[in-house]
């Protein structure tokens, strides 16, 4: 694919795909990763006189929803950057036509939530090309959108040359070193409540990481494989024999809970919340072992005060070390975050279903919508890029 570092941008107009979709709790944001991660692609245009119109997303509005207005977050904007900054909530019209039109090298102008109307998702071609029309170049900086087929993703990459951003580079970068030439022993730690959303991942890590640890409801799903009681526990029925299959033939990689904590409920069962201090024990010998750390997902309730205290050691033994860590999921980043600890990492990645795809070997739409507009990647000049890997 393209870098946006082989574009002219100068007097250009650029549209600039980025995921803000920030969490926020009363109206206010609770972390800003992920605009502070975008703000190289951002700088990177200004400093090179592009004229930026900038799009995302916000949770999943049904229709125009003033709860999801992307206002608090172009506040949370202005505060890093000193250009003209120009916001409107719509995301089509002859006025935003004009608006675009209108701005001058080194200014932002932010469209409304995508997500206000049905065709972002839909993957629209004429909601697509309209909202190309807007622009002389596409940038896509959302890596962690980049697993969705969606018009700004995919669809609009058919109607202008089309570009990684800065971010979008260094994600690739970072998650391929992880799959094919990290620094062995590979230790990769998977929390997070649902199975489902990691098997493929499992799948495509076990073979390469040298060992897995399992948290969280994830872990509960082999535990119950396993013949233990959860009682009333989170887990997944259907993916027992996933389970079952992958601890008879990874038994010297899986690493299990082997104490945990758990909350007492009404019905006189309990809930496995956190893991406990043997198996903390254990993460932390494994984890100086390990020259690379790979952290995906809670290890416990998290969203429970009482119930994040296993993830916050496991997030503060790998902040100590010296070897390549890396996390990812926006529980994990989002709790790191809380606890400044995210310039400890070596790397911080800003997807959560993303990477775990990427992981898996899964192509990505986002990014093959990239390379179908790279020359090198459909085989011209020998398919030999310069810059940037395929």
């Amino acid at each position: 694919m393209l870098s946006i570092r082989e574009a002219q941008l100068k007097n250009k107009r650029v549209l600039l795909r980025l995921d803000l979709n920030l969490p926020m709790k009363d109206g206010k944001l609770t972390s800003t990763f992920r605009l502070r991660a975008a703000l190289a692609s951002i700088r990177y245009l200004l400093a090179r006189q592009a004229k930026i119109i900038l799009i995302s997303h916000l949770g999943r509005p049904q229709g125009f929803d003033k709860r999801f207005s992307l206002e608090p977050i172009i506040l949370e904007l202005k505060r890093h950057l000193k250009v003209p900054i120009f916001w409107t909530e719509e995301v089509l019209s002859m006025a935003v036509r004009k608006k675009a039109e209108r701005l001058d090298n080194s200014e932002i102008l932010v469209l409304g939530n995508l997500r206000y109307l049905p065709e972002e998702e839909a993957n629209d071609l004429k909601f697509a090309k309209e909202l190309a029309s807007l622009a002389d170049i596409y940038v896509n900086d959302a890596f962690s959108c980049s697993h969705r087929a969606h018009a700004s993703i995919v669809g609009v990459t058919k109607f202008l040359p089309s570009y990684a951003g800065l971010r979008m580079e260094e994600e690739i970068e970072s998650l391929d070193r992880l799959l094919t030439r990290h620094p062995k022993p590979f230790l990769m730690l998977v929390g997070g409540a649902k199975l489902k959303d990691k098997t493929d991942t499992l799948r495509n890590i076990l073979p390469i990481a040298e060992r897995v640890a399992l948290g969280g409801g994830t872990a509960n799903t082999f535990l119950k494989a396993q013949g233990e009681e959860i009682s009333e526990s989170l887990y997944e029925e259907s993916l027992l024999d996933v389970a079952r299959e992958m601890i008879n033939h990874y038994p010297e990689k899986l690493i299990l809970p082997v104490d945990w904590l758990v909350e007492y409920l009404p019905s006189g069962g309990f809930r496995i919340s956190d893991v406990g201090p043997l198996t903390l024990a254990i993460l932390e010998r494994e984890i100086a072992h390990a020259k690379t750390i790979f952290l995906a997902g809670n290890f416990g309730i998290s969203e429970d005060e009482r119930f994040r205290g296993g993830t916050e050691k496991i997030l503060r033994i790998m902040a100590k070390t010296l070897k390549r860590t890396i996390i990812s999921g926006g529980d994990t980043v989002g709790l790191a975050e809380q606890l400044n600890l995210l310039s400890r990492f070596a790397f911080v990645s800003t997807g959560g279903g993303a990477t775990l795809e990427f992981l898996a070997g899964k192509p990505l739409p986002g990014l093959e919508a990239l390379k179908e507009r790279c020359p090198y990647c459909r085989g011209a000049f020998g398919g030999k890029h310069p810059s940037f890997q395929e």
